[in-house]
């Protein structure tokens, strides 16, 4: 039944029915597994992963359970655990693609860039096209200051598919920050926001942008954009108050950049975040 009613549009429904199920067979394995892509779609992965991880004892074979809980793992900051189930399955399935890509992803989240490589050069060999492998490629490259690599790599992602965010994303801060060259990445940095404007990070990249054109006024209405959807990360505030040091907003700017050094002490001695306050009168 639950089957039926979710082929038929009726998710809630469905969900009703893997719950009778579950009361009465709590390790019913399709029950579970629906219910965690439920719980997924509405937003309550922590939950989602309990109903995966009741279902993959029950049958340690099913690679997709063993897949979908992964890519949960990773995206919880569950690494070594996630890092597991994708060893696991790609000794099991080694002409698989997906294990590959989430070994690589969750290489790129421990700060193992080499390692991850390897890993997405494992999956270009199965299929040379993957937009996923290009990407990481260049995350990694990125991680060890291998610039020009990293550039080709998202450059090959993006001329897969040119609408891949997080490339935009990531090529134009590199041609921002490392090359100097703000003009270029100005259209990546735009397109990359078009595509997903609710993205702190994407706001912050185009943001910043601005700040290197020297377009402070712009800088400072798409930082504010990215401070109200992130507000706590210390990177953005950093960029903001250092706009409004631009603009000549002195107490906002010294009261954004006190606020970014409390939230990322570390950024705060890496930029030198005391002295440009005291070079404020703060």
């Amino acid at each position: 039944m639950a089957s039926i009613a979710a082929r038929e549009g009726r998710r809630d429904e469905a969900a009703n029915y893997a719950r009778a199920v579950l009361r009465t067979n709590p390790s019913q394995v399709d029950a579970n597994v629906f219910m965690a892509a439920y719980l997924v779609q509405s937003g309550r992965p922590e939950e989602a992963i309990k109903h995966l991880e009741t279902a993959l004892p029950v049958n340690p074979n099913r690679a997709d359970v063993k897949f979908q809980l992964g890519v949960l793992y990773s995206q919880q900051g569950r690494l070594p655990e996630a890092l597991r189930l994708a060893r696991e399955l790609q000794k099991s399935e080694p002409k698989s693609i997906a294990p590959l890509l989430l070994m690589g992803t969750v290489l790129i989240g421990q700060q193992k860039p080499q390692e991850a490589i390897e890993a997405f050069n494992l999956a270009l060999k199965l299929k040379a096209d993957l937009v996923d492998a290009h990407r990481g490629l260049g995350q990694a490259y990125q991680m060890l200051n291998q610039h020009d690599r990293a550039a080709e790599s998202y450059q090959r992602a993006l001329t897969l598919n040119g609408k891949d965010v997080a490339s935009l994303n990531n090529l134009a801060w590199l041609l921002s920050e490392v090359r100097k060259k703000p003009d270029e990445a100005l259209p990546l940095a735009s397109k990359a926001e078009q595509l997903a404007p609710m993205s702190p990070e994407v706001l912050d990249t185009l943001g910043w942008v601005y700040y290197r054109r020297g377009a402070f006024p712009d800088a400072e209405k798409t930082l504010l954009r990215a401070v109200e959807r992130a507000p706590n990360n210390g990177t953005i505030r950093y960029h903001l108050g250092m706009t409004y040091a631009r603009l000549g907003k002195k107490q906002d700017a010294v009261s954004t950049l006190k606020r970014a050094a409390q939230l990322d002490p570390k950024l705060g001695q890496a930029e030198k975040i005391n002295d440009v306050i005291k070079q404020l009168g703060g």
